[in-house]
């Protein structure tokens, strides 16, 4: 069998022969590490990621904390207050 073309087996359908694509003639090519090594995926640099992740401010970092209020959204009931509703006697 010539190398540009090859057999392909989907589920479903019977085995048929097909041109290979080439895949250097893509838009996007450029964006595999095929093309360019910067855009290899580092496994063990992603795993070391999930390991330890980076917290959101530094320890030493500055950062003001604020909290907002919506004038828009009525105030939640008192936890006591409800506590103080009783349930009627059963029958």
């Amino acid at each position: 069998m010539d190398g540009g073309k090859c057999i392909c087996m989907l589920r479903g359908v019977r085995p048929f022969l097909s041109v290979k694509y080439d895949i250097a003639k893509h838009t996007r090519y450029k964006y595999l590490s095929d093309a360019d090594e910067k855009y290899t995926f580092n496994v063990e640099k992603y795993l070391a990621r999930l390991r330890n992740p980076r917290p959101p401010v530094a320890p030493d970092e500055p950062f003001g904390f604020y909290e907002i209020e919506d004038e828009d959204e009525p105030e939640p009931p008192d936890a006591d207050a409800i506590g103080e509703i009783e349930a009627e006697p059963a029958a």
